[in-house]
């Protein structure tokens, strides 16, 4: 199982550089290299497609938000643009060697700024929070972990929200849920 594991983790790995991406190592060293390289990206003015859990959901439910994230977007000035993928846990689940037909739909969140008056904690907050509203809104009640999205969705609950991207600004576009397995960018977002 472990060298399954490994030749998985090469294949991804590889199909994430043919996407002119990279993948961020779990250790602190190369994560801080990683990260101050998505901080130059930005800075450039490029957007930026970043997976603020760190890692592939075990069960398709959203995990928790690393505080990389909110170093990334307070040096950089970025806007953070949630994305919530729904449908890839189905489509790659962790364990399969290739990924298999399912719909993947992705949910825009509202855009947000690390704030002067924002900690890493107090921004991850929000940004979580702000995945947990998107999950709701979505109607993927499925992704969250808590219940206080029961009841929501009924009739009478708010319509998604749709956001237009404006190009030319730096985007950071994290993306979040069990669904965080497949990569997905677009200058601009209708």
């Amino acid at each position: 199982p472990v060298d399954r594991r490994r030749k998985a983790r090469s294949l991804l790995s590889w199909l994430i550089r043919q996407y002119d991406a990279f993948p961020i190592p779990r250790e602190s060293r190369g994560s801080r290299r990683s990260l101050k390289l998505c901080i130059q990206i930005l800075l450039k003015g490029r957007s930026l497609l970043l997976f603020p859990e760190g890692t592939r959901s075990q069960d398709g439910r959203l995990g928790s938000v690393r505080r990389g994230i909110s170093l990334v977007a307070r040096e950089s000035g970025a806007r953070v643009v949630p994305l919530l993928v729904r449908g890839s846990f189905h489509a790659w689940p962790r364990g399969a060697w290739l990924p298999r037909p399912a719909p993947v739909r992705i949910h825009v969140g509202q855009p947000m700024k690390f704030e002067r008056e924002d900690t890493s904690d107090s921004f991850v907050e929000r940004l979580s929070d702000g995945y947990r509203r998107l999950a709701i809104e979505a109607g993927a009640f499925e992704v969250l972990r808590d219940e206080p999205w029961r009841g929501a969705g009924e009739e009478g609950a708010e319509e998604p929200r749709r956001h237009s991207l404006i190009p030319g600004e730096r985007e950071l576009l994290p993306t979040a849920g069990g669904d965080s397995s497949v990569t997905c960018t677009a200058p601009k977002i209708d």
